[in-house]
C-alpha cells in the first residue's frame, strides 16, 4: 500500500480529477452488480456463500449463518453463540471480508453484530494538467448491530442499525442506515416466508455531492423437505428483489443435503445488469454440528470468476 497522499490546497481542480479517476475505477468494480444512482453501493453486496450459491436468494433460507445481514428476522435461527468469518475475492484484487457474532441471550431474543471491510487496489491520481499526483486509497467499512424477537417459535422479526464509511484518498463519507425484516415458518410443512427492507436512511454527502442509500426490498420463500430420513434432504428458495432505481429481478436456488453433512447448491440470479448468465453454484460441509465451511462460485463473464468462502463456529 502506498503512503498518505497530501494534495496541495492551490490545486482544487487536481483533486477533482483524481476523485473522478477513482470513481471510474469504482464503477468498474461494481459493474457486476449493476449501475445505479445511489451511493454506498457496497451495502448491496451479498454476504454468505450459502445464499449466494443459491442464486442470492436469502429472504427465508433456513440455516444460513450470515442470512441475518440480508434479513434481520433470520436471527431467529440463532442458537447459542456463533462466530462467522466470510471472505469474498472480487475482480481487480478487490476483497470483501466480514466477521459476525450471533448470540441468543434469552429464549425469545437473539442478537447479532458484524464488521465489514472492503479493500480495493490503489489507483493513480492525476492533477488537471495530467501529471501524476500519487496513489489513491479506496476502502469501505461497515459496523452493524441487529436484534430479533421471537414471540412465537415459528416467527421472528428483527431490525439492524449500521454505521458505514467510504474513503477516497483523504476524503470520507459516512452515514447510518437501518434494515428491518421478518420470517414466518409454517409448522410441519417445511415452508418459510420472509421479507426485508435494507438500507433505509438519509442521503450521504461526499465532499459536496449527495447520494441516496441503495434501498432494497426483498420478498421470498423457501421449502425444506426430507427425502430419505437421515440420508437425503432438499431445499428450494426463491426471492423477488426490488432495488431502488433498478429493475426488479428474481433469485432462485436449490440445495441437496447428504446425511446432514455435505451440501451441494446451484442457483440463478436474474439481475438484468449482471455480467454473464446469472449462474451460481457451491457447496458446504458440516463437521459434528459445530463447524460449518461453505463455498460459492459465481462467474461474471469478462470480469472473471468470483469466489466466496466462510467458516462458522457455534457452541
Amino acid at each position: 500500500m502506498g503512503g498518505r497522499q497530501n494534495f496541495p490546497p492551490q490545486k482544487p481542480a487536481g483533486i477533482t480529477v483524481s476523485i473522478l479517476v477513482l470513481c471510474l475505477f469504482s464503477s468498474v468494480v461494481f459493474a457486476a452488480d449493476g449501475p445505479g444512482t445511489t451511493g454506498a453501493l457496497y451495502l448491496r453486496l451479498p454476504v454468505g456463500p450459502k445464499s449466494i450459491a443459491m442464486g442470492e436468494a436469502g429472504a427465508a433460507v433456513e440455516g444460513d449463518h450470515f442470512g441475518w445481514l440480508t434479513n434481520p428476522g433470520l436471527l431467529a435461527d440463532a442458537e447459542g453463540t456463533g462466530i462467522g468469518l466470510f471472505h469474498s475475492q472480487w475482480v481487480l484484487d478487490t476483497y470483501y471480508d466480514n466477521i459476525t457474532l450471533t448470540w441468543r441471550p434469552a429464549p425469545m431474543v437473539s442478537v447479532g453484530a458484524g464488521l465489514t471491510y472492503m479493500s480495493t487496489p490503489e489507483v493513480q491520481g492525476f492533477d488537471v494538467m495530467g501529471s501524476e499526483t500519487g496513489m489513491l486509497k479506496n476502502n469501505n467499512f461497515q459496523g452493524i448491530l441487529g436484534i430479533c424477537v421471537t414471540p412465537i417459535s415459528n416467527f421472528g422479526a428483527g431490525v439492524s442499525i449500521k454505521y458505514f464509511q467510504e474513503r477516497i484518498a483523504d476524503w470520507t463519507a459516512s452515514g447510518i442506515g437501518f434494515d428491518a425484516g421478518a420470517v414466518f415458518r409454517l409448522p410441519l410443512t417445511g415452508l418459510s416466508f420472509g421479507a426485508s427492507l435494507q438500507n433505509i436512511g438519509p442521503s450521504i454527502k461526499f465532499i459536496s455531492h449527495e447520494e441516496e442509500l441503495p434501498m432494497t426490498v426483498r420478498v421470498g420463500g423457501a421449502y425444506h423437505k426430507t427425502l430419505v430420513p437421515g440420508v437425503l434432504g432438499l431445499a428450494l428458495a426463491a426471492d423477488m428483489v426490488m432495488p431502488k432505481h433498478c429493475d426488479a429481478y428474481p433469485s432462485i436456488g436449490t440445495e441437496l443435503r447428504l446425511r446432514d453433512t455435505v451440501c451441494l447448491r446451484v442457483g440463478y440470479c436474474g439481475e438484468n445488469e449482471r455480467e454473464d448468465n446469472g449462474l451460481t453454484a457451491g457447496g458446504g460441509i458440516d463437521i459434528m454440528g459445530t463447524l460449518t465451511m461453505d463455498y460459492a462460485w459465481t462467474p461474471y463473464g469478462d470480469l472473471g470468476n468470483f469466489h466466496r468462502v466462510s467458516v462458522y463456529f457455534r457452541r
